[in-house]
Order: structure tokens, then C-alpha cells, then sequence
């Protein structure tokens, strides 16, 4: 009763002073959700998932949210976003499942692998990113080149990075190589670009996450 139904309502709720526009945020959110899942993400750059790396430092006197790999993978991905690099997290299984060709069985259509910081990776998953550079893909190790962990007891442990897998102690000088979006203007680093194409169109959405507003342009839009 009273104010307390503003407080904390339910996101549906017939009593709340702002019910009666609530069929016009409806129609807004789902609209916006349609034009952002529809269609293909325009998306070329994979970043492998570390589940490997992080299970392997999982000990039962160990602390692993002390572990420097978590803020380290976190820091690139902000510097990815930051510099409007998007990206997806792909899993070991995704990638152990690249065909012959190199092809990842992925809607989008990746044309690089970064591996964030990894100490460890599958043996299988290795190979999967041999067979991606095989194919003309980039893979980038950042920070660490990862070992390759093989069901072999004697030799658990293994070097499997080929001529065509690159390297990079610090991504600073990695980001004018990789794909993205040109965005300028005061505040771009705080703008998240992401791109879709749907019926032959090509959409951009741009996300501020700043509290002032952005004034400059997306890919040469005001």
C-alpha cells in the first residue's frame, strides 16, 4: 500500500504508478531485442574460453580467486571493448571440433583466435588451432604461450605452437592489427560497439557507458 509499491515492484504490476507506459517500454524492448538477435553477428575475433587453464590451478591449498590469470584475462577483455575489438568467448570443444579446412562450425565468421593469458590447453584443442592457422587463421597467444596438456603420463606436458601460431607479451601492439569498428569523439573508449546484419542491412549498435553523452561518430556516423 502506499509508496511501498514503488519501491520494489515487480517488473509487472498493475498497482505501480508508471503501469500505464509499461505497454510502451514493452513494445521498446522488444523491437530493440529483435534488431540485436536477429540476423548474423558480425563478430571476427574468438577468445578462448580458459576453463582448462584455470581448472589445472584448482588445488585444495590453493586460493584461485588470488590467481593473477583472472584479472589479467579481464584486463584484455576491457582493452579489447575499450579500443571497440568485439568479441566472442569460444570454448576448447568449439575449437577442437575445426575441420580439416580450418572451418570453426560457428555462425560467425572468425578470422582470429586470441588465447588470453593461458597456461594450459587441451592437446586436442592444439591441434584444432594448428589446423585454424593451417587454414590462413590467426592465432595469438597473449601474455603466455600455453602448454599442451596429452594423455601421455610420461609426457604430460608438451610445446605444440607451430611458426604460424604468433605471440605477444603485452596487446597493447596487437590492437592496430586486429579487426573492429572506427569510433572517434570525446569519451569513445567508454562506447561498445556491436554489429549485426540482417536482411542484407548492416545495424550498428552503440552502447555509452558513460553518464555524459557521447558526441562523434561510428563508423563515420554522427
Amino acid at each position: 500500500d502506499g509508496r511501498r509499491k514503488d519501491e520494489v515492484p515487480p517488473s509487472i504490476f498493475y498497482q505501480h504508478t508508471q503501469w500505464r507506459q509499461m505497454g510502451t517500454l514493452m513494445e521498446h524492448v522488444s523491437e530493440t531485442a529483435k534488431k540485436l538477435t536477429g540476423g548474423r553477428h558480425i563478430c571476427e575475433i574468438a577468445l578462448l574460453y580458459p576453463s582448462t587453464s584455470l581448472g589445472c590451478q584448482i588445488r585444495p591449498d590453493a586460493d584461485w580467486h588470488l590467481a593473477p590469470d583472472e584479472p589479467a584475462i579481464h584486463g584484455l577483455s576491457e582493452l579489447l571493448l575499450s579500443h571497440h575489438h568485439d568479441f566472442d568467448f569460444i570454448d576448447e570443444i568449439a575449437v577442437q571440433q575445426i575441420d580439416a579446412q580450418g572451418a570453426l562450425g560457428t555462425p560467425e565468421a572468425y578470422s582470429v583466435i586470441l588465447l588470453p593469458h593461458l597456461r594450459y590447453i587441451d592437446a586436442q584443442t592444439a591441434d584444432g588451432l594448428l589446423r585454424f592457422a593451417g587454414a590462413g587463421g590467426r592465432v595469438i597467444a597473449v601474455g603466455t604461450m600455453p602448454q599442451a596438456i596429452s594423455r601421455d603420463l610420461e609426457r604430460p606436458l608438451g610445446d605444440w605452437a607451430s611458426e604460424r601460431i604468433e605471440f605477444a607479451e603485452q596487446p597493447d601492439g596487437l590492437l592496430d592489427t586486429l579487426p573492429g569498428v572506427a569510433v572517434v569523439g570525446d569519451g569513445a573508449s567508454d562506447v561498445f560497439v556491436l554489429r549485426r546484419e540482417r536482411d542484407g542491412n548492416r545495424l550498428s549498435f552503440a552502447f555509452n557507458r558513460r553518464e555524459e553523452e557521447f558526441t562523434g561518430q561510428v563508423e563515420g556516423t554522427s
